[in-house]
């Protein structure tokens, strides 16, 4: 079976279809891991393909772990990469007269990540572990905006220095995809994690014009240092960098603050979304 070939291929026909560049990039990757995981049952060519070929294609999705998060792949996941089987089929049938998606695969709903959460006692934990070092000072950055301000991590690597207003302990967040541009309170400490970060530790990584993280920003490296992190204190649970943003959402209810600030913070458009945290709440 050529793989390159037909991962070449596919990329072609969504290229001429107008699909944008990230979801070629990521179906030629899905449509990558298919072929390989045949290959693996002993199919050599596609014409080989039957139901079992594909039940078995699903179990192996539903058995991956995330490499950020060490948890199984939510549903959504695992759906995109049964569909970019399903669109390699259509596009067989179409050039090759060839159907391999053939059986209905179904996504078990309650595969899904958990919202861990960190308590009050760890996050503290996290902070102290922290030192004064450049390192130190840029992890607290890192935990001021993720925790702190309970930013998303698009929103936390696309702040600007201009976007910290100091004297009124705001941020500004700019609009994005899928959100509106709101303005975030800062407590004093934070503030002062920014400002220290800011001084004396921003400057000694590599700089992106005047954006307020500097270095790598990537979701993996952040994710890392947060992990990195958790390891030194002792904190087992399974933690990414959302789940900064999730324990903030859960402290601020357990703190009593009415659901519709809660939501205002996190920049949630309905209170649907920010309700989940009750329930959360409600198992602590």
């Amino acid at each position: 079976m050529n793989i390159e070939k037909y991962t070449k291929d596919f990329e072609i026909y969504l290229f001429r279809l107008g699909y944008a560049e990230s979801t070629i990039k990521h179906s030629k990757s899905s449509l990558e891991r298919f072929l390989k995981q045949l290959q693996t049952q002993q199919v050599q060519e596609l014409q080989e393909v039957n139901p079992s070929h594909l039940h078995a294609y699903n179990d192996y999705l539903h058995s991956l772990k995330s490499q950020i998060t060490k948890l199984g792949l939510n549903s959504k996941t695992i759906q995109q990469n049964i569909n970019v089987v399903k669109q390699f089929s259509q596009y067989l049938e179409l050039t090759e007269k060839l159907k391999i998606y053939t059986v209905k695969l179904e996504t078990t709903p309650s595969i899904k990540n958990h919202r861990n959460i960190l308590s009050q006692t760890q996050i503290q934990q996290l902070y102290n572990e922290c030192d004064n070092t450049i390192i130190g000072l840029r992890n607290k950055a890192i935990l001021g905006l993720y925790y702190g301000c309970g930013l998303r991590y698009s929103e936390g690597i696309k702040l600007e220095i201009s976007h910290i207003d100091y004297k009124k302990e705001v941020l500004y967040v700019i609009p994005g995809k899928n959100y509106k541009s709101r303005f975030v309170p800062i407590n004093k400490q934070v503030l002062k994690d920014f400002l220290d970060y800011e001084k004396y530790a921003r400057h000694h990584f590599k700089v992106k014009g005047n954006q307020f993280l500097s270095g790598s920003t990537s979701n993996t490296f952040l994710n890392k240092t947060i992990e990195n992190l958790c390891d030194k204190v002792g904190i087992e649970t399974p933690i990414s960098l959302h789940s900064l943003r999730h324990s903030i959402a859960t402290h601020l209810l357990q703190k009593e603050m009415p659901l519709e600030q809660i939501a205002k913070f996190l920049g949630h458009t309905t209170l649907r979304a920010t309700e989940i945290y009750t329930r959360i709440v409600n198992k602590l």
